[in-house]
């Protein structure tokens, strides 16, 4: 991946932080950064006042730092800065991190150490990982989780396997200047994006199975219902669902169903278009300049760019969006084990009361679901603070919303799998498999992989199983 401060995406931050592929930085962001960096170099010379370059940060950007003490500055502000408590954080999420930062200070504004950045993009093409930890940070830059990964980038601390890069020398900001990002939100951000994308084709087609093996009323996916009611991501995902059950037909046609299938496009139309917005979101944070100060030709202009209220708002919304799916999930769960609706036992239980079939399903599914129920909670809600002396007195909180959206994907995944093992179990007994074009085919590559027979068991291994496929590990054939 070519970081140039123009054109990353999601998809290929992805590639870069699960599937290590290489990254280059290109000749004009290399070119941007040095003339930046010969900026910083004269604005030191001049003298003047220059935010965190020659004076202290927070509360005491009007102290003046000493010409003796600039040297060490830098240094100093990334050892003061690194500060992290909770667990460790996820080697692909620090790789996200790390490939971000690079690619806004390719974008220009920050003007590092040439042999900084080059030693940004050779730890990620070594496979070389800094140790941070998860809290820190309040969205108005990821100061913790940044000054870490900055130690061991210029050979302070080792990297989390041991080994230890050669020093490096900072340049006049380069301590602030790596701090300056949001990196490490967006990055975990971008990660989600990706995984969500593929939860929605996946939980989608999940819907599809549930939907026939109910024999539930087609009308409600009809194209001429969206197009009086055009909500894009509505009119997307019912495009998605009828494509997946072209060639099906209920054997009986009941005048309309309960909301888990009748409203379906509209839910799933919801998360796909917050999917969107985050996505847009992310593009622009990861080709931004979002340092304090920023330089434009001589002038070092301050700024709010660190503030990712953008992307705090965006990913709540995904949240929001995520537990809408995630209760119209749990609702096909229980309309699939209900014999009034899809036609079979109790539970889809083998031998009703000897036999319990699914009935635990519904309780771990609604335990996910309330855990969902309180991650939905805007993180930016939680703006309101006094730091620094006051100077800081607000925030967007997007690394916290990033967390709870990591978490979030993970239990969506969890419900959808477990509608996925009860639409199999339902058409194992009816003895039947799908007509639906699409629902066919993810059946028939789905069910083979989930245990046979529906007596008694523990159940752990199927949704274990079940979520496995949901997220999308080897099934390009839900894409289609």
């Amino acid at each position: 991946m070519i970081l140039d401060g123009e054109t990353m995406t999601p998809e290929a931050l992805a590639a870069v932080a699960r599937g290590g592929l290489l990254v280059e930085l290109s000749a004009e962001g290399r070119k941007r950064n040095e003339v930046t960096y010969r900026t910083t170099l004269k604005l030191l010379e001049g003298g003047a006042p220059v935010y965190g370059m020659n004076t202290g940060v927070g509360a005491l950007k009007t102290v003046p730092i000493p010409p003796e003490l600039q040297a060490d500055h830098q240094r100093r502000l990334l050892r003061s800065h690194a500060v992290g408590a909770g667990d460790e954080v996820a080697p692909e999420i620090v790789r996200a991190m790390l490939a971000v930062r690079g690619n806004q200070i390719a974008a220009g504004g920050a003007g590092v150490h040439p042999e900084l950045l080059d030693a940004l993009v050779d730890a990620l093409n070594a496979g070389l990982t800094p140790e941070i930890r998860e809290l820190g940070s309040l969205g108005t830059s990821d100061l913790t989780s940044l000054a870490e990964a900055g130690l061991a980038l210029i050979g302070e601390r080792p990297f989390a396997d041991g080994r230890r890069r050669p020093p490096v020398p900072l340049g006049p900001r380069d301590g602030l200047m790596l701090l300056g990002s949001n990196a490490h939100a967006i990055g975990e951000a971008a990660l989600c994006c990706v995984d969500l994308w593929r939860l929605i084709q996946t939980s989608e087609t999940c819907a599809a199975i549930a939907f026939e093996a109910v024999g539930a009323n087609p009308t409600a996916l009809d194209a001429r219902v969206q197009a009086a009611r055009p909500h894009p991501g509505q009119v997307a995902a019912a495009e998605h669902l009828r494509g997946l059950l072209e060639g099906y037909e209920p054997a009986l046609l009941r005048l309309q169903d309960s909301y888990a299938f009748r409203c379906l496009p509209q839910v799933a139309g919801v998360l796909r278009e917050a999917h969107d917005h985050l996505e847009r979101t992310l593009r622009v944070e990861m080709n931004s300049a979002t340092e304090n100060s920023l330089l434009f030709g001589n002038e070092a202009l301050t700024t709010g760019n660190f503030h990712a209220a953008a992307l705090a708002v965006a990913l709540d919304h995904a949240r929001n969006a995520i537990s809408q799916a995630a209760s119209l999930s749990a609702a096909r769960l229980s309309a699939l084990m209900n014999p009034e609706t899809s036609g079979l036992s109790p539970f889809l239980a083998e031998n009703p009361g000897p036999d319990s079939g699914l009935m635990t399903f519904e309780y771990t599914v609604n335990s996910a679901a309330g855990e969902l129920r309180l991650l939905a909670t805007p993180a930016a809600s939680q703006s309101a603070v006094f730091i620094s002396q006051g100077v800081e007195n607000h925030a967007s909180f997007a690394s916290l919303a990033a967390r709870q959206t990591t978490r979030a994907i993970g239990f969506l995944a969890s419900i959808v799998g477990a509608e996925l093992v009860a639409a199999v179990r339902a058409f194992r007994m009816h003895h039947t498999v799908p007509k639906g074009r699409g629902v066919r085919a993810a059946f028939e590559a789905a069910a083979p992989r989930l245990p046979a027979g529906i007596s008694d068991r523990p159940l752990t291994e199927d949704l274990d199983i079940a979520t496995t496929l949901v997220l999308g590990e080897a099934v390009n054939w839900w894409y289609d």
